[in-house]
């Protein structure tokens, strides 16, 4: 398996179009970084809000990340270490760009191509994920690592691509669990009881901030029985795509700038509906924004 993913990443990584794709998507994230820079000096808005009080302060409390608001399980801190020496808006920046050319490989890796690349770079949700950058990236990199070494990383934010795990054979499912499974064990070692406070912070979480979680949209049975309708589906076909989507259908709470990786992969099948689905968006969110900026 690792070695096929080698050699499946090395295809991707000389491909031309790939390399065009990546430096549209360095592009495209600078760009969006000095918008989300100019509507920061506004102070009309929140930006960058968890990056200042939570991702670039949590490396900051290693030996206890939840003495501040984390919702993450602690060793997401130790990847996030380099960019608590850096300034904001550098950190900011650094993981954006990173942000973007992880989600660049994975379209390409699930057989996307340059034009879904520029509809999700180009998409209100890549701008939301400008203003409010989260950890999504190391998720995402969770899709790009072999499969067995891709719990720890899946599991700093689950509710992005965790249900990727429903198209893996069972030997890969099992290596991956085990993993996790270790990895969860030491940090209980090394954190102590970090779940107690996390879910504590969660719960405080998914009651205060607006969440567009189909469970939370739609009655729980409904949004239930459409997950596992698409993850029976994605299990028999062993299709990651569809596994991805399928879990949104599970998951109890997401925010817009998460649905990045969703609309990129549903994008790759359904290229038109996406391009609607992304129209859409910029008419209702980018008229709203419009319009209180006209009345601020």
């Amino acid at each position: 398996m690792a070695a096929s993913l080698s050699r499946e990443l090395s295809q991707i990584v000389v491909s031309n179009e790939f390399r065009k794709s990546l430096i549209i998507s360095q592009g495209l994230a600078l760009f969006w970084w000095l918008v989300a820079l100019w509507f920061r000096g506004t102070n009309l808005i929140p930006v960058w809000y968890d990056q200042r009080v939570t991702f670039t302060q949590a490396p900051l409390h290693l030996v206890n990340p939840y003495e501040i608001y984390f919702v993450n399980p602690p060793w997401a801190a130790l990847f996030l270490l380099p960019f608590a020496l850096l300034p904001l808006d550098i950190a900011v920046l650094l993981q954006l760009a990173l942000y973007f050319a992880i989600l660049t490989a994975v379209i390409y890796k699930f057989k996307g191509n340059q034009r879904i690349v520029l509809l999700a770079l180009t998409s209100f949700i890549a701008f939301d994920s400008a203003l409010e950058l989260n950890i999504d990236w190391l998720a995402c990199l969770g899709l790009l690592v072999p499969a067995m070494w891709s719990g720890p990383l899946l599991l700093l934010k689950p509710q992005t691509a965790l249900g990727v795990w429903l198209s893996f054979k069972t030997r890969d499912l099992v290596r991956a669990i085990i993993v996790s499974l270790v990895v969860l064990l030491l940090s209980l070692v090394i954190w102590g009881n970090w779940i107690t406070p996390l879910l504590y912070y969660m719960s405080s979480q998914m009651q205060r901030e607006y969440n567009i979680a189909p469970l939370s949209l739609m009655p729980v049975p409904v949004s239930l029985a459409i997950g596992a309708v698409l993850g029976w589906m994605a299990f028999r076909r062993r299709d990651p795509v569809l596994s991805i989507l399928a879990w949104l259908f599970f998951v109890p709470y997401i925010k817009i700038y998460s649905l990045l990786l969703p609309l990129a992969l549903f994008s790759i099948r359904y290229p038109r509906i996406g391009l609607l689905i992304s129209t859409v968006m910029w008419l209702v969110y980018g008229g709203v924004l419009a319009r209180y900026f006209l009345h601020f």
